[in-house]
């Protein structure tokens, strides 16, 4: 019962990865405000409190800044307080950038930047008030980043824009809310879940194994360890990127510098044009 008497919202619960968490976190003690769009939230209501767990829904797009004030309260008035957020919710589109409408673009942000700013705002401000009225937080928010944004992968520049932009929010946000017992994350899950399985290039990777028996890397519930590991209480981490597929949990490193290229002048263009590529190619 490592998330025992956790108040927890995870948004995009309904399906894939979020169900994959929610379950999780239940087994965990955790209690659940759970928040989705389309179908299948009710019933994972009621299969979670059938367990003897704890959790009520709620449908409301996250891209509405209503959704997030919503959630706060829903947390507060179902259970009392609010420990963490799992910002989870999602969409995808994918072209290559010359046939990307204004469309996609706006709908990919609207949902993974715009969402994940308007709940870690909210919840920010929350955690902030209760600091300053003297009680002991200890609040966590897990966001979700993707490969697209830090691999940069080919036809996802809307869906790659918006999650490297979760990253930069994450990054900024664990040292914004340190003071305050807050700690941010963000984690970039490889799974089977219905919107990478509309990724192209995934489709012969991401087939369910033969054998039943074998270790399925692809599964979401591979994922929901981490995301649970790190909406404890005394999980120390913050600022942290991580990836994680199967078993695996990598920490990425973002924006780092690589080495310098130096003089006490300005430089020429040629000194430039001779200097830099070998330098970027060599890794000097």
């Amino acid at each position: 019962m490592s998330l025992g008497g956790r108040v927890v919202i995870i948004t995009g619960a309904a399906g894939g990865l979020g169900r994959a968490y929610a379950a999780l976190f239940a087994r965990e003690g955790a209690h659940l405000v759970l928040n989705d769009r389309g179908p299948g939230l009710d019933e994972l209501v009621r299969e979670i409190e059938g367990r003897g767990g704890h959790a009520v829904a709620h449908y409301g797009d996250v891209g509405d800044e209503v959704t997030a004030d919503q959630l706060v309260e829903l947390a507060v008035d179902a259970f009392g307080s609010l420990d963490v957020v799992v910002n989870n919710a999602g969409n995808f589109a994918e072209a290559p950038l010359v046939e990307t409408s204004v469309e996609d673009w706006d709908a990919l942000t609207r949902v993974h930047l715009r969402g994940h700013f308007l709940l870690t705002r909210a919840v920010a401000r929350h955690w902030k008030a209760a600091w300053e009225a003297g009680a002991d937080v200890r609040a966590a928010v897990v966001n979700t980043t993707s490969r697209s944004a830090i691999n940069a992968i080919g036809g996802h520049s809307a869906y790659g824009a918006a999650k490297a932009g979760v990253v930069t929010l994450s990054l900024i946000a664990a040292k914004e809310l340190a003071p305050y017992g807050v700690r941010v994350n963000c984690v970039a899950p490889a799974a089977r879940t219905p919107m990478l399985l509309r990724v192209r290039a995934m489709a012969e990777q991401l087939a369910t194994p033969v054998d039943a028996d074998s270790f399925d890397s692809w599964a979401p519930a591979n994922v929901a360890p981490l995301v649970a590991y790190l909406a404890t209480r005394d999980c120390p981490l913050t600022g942290q990127v991580l990836f994680c597929r199967g078993g695996m949990v990598q920490p990425y490193h973002p924006w780092g510098l690589g080495a310098a290229l130096e003089r006490d002048r300005p430089w020429e263009i040629a000194e430039l044009a001779e200097e830099l590529p070998r330098s970027i190619r060599e890794g000097v």
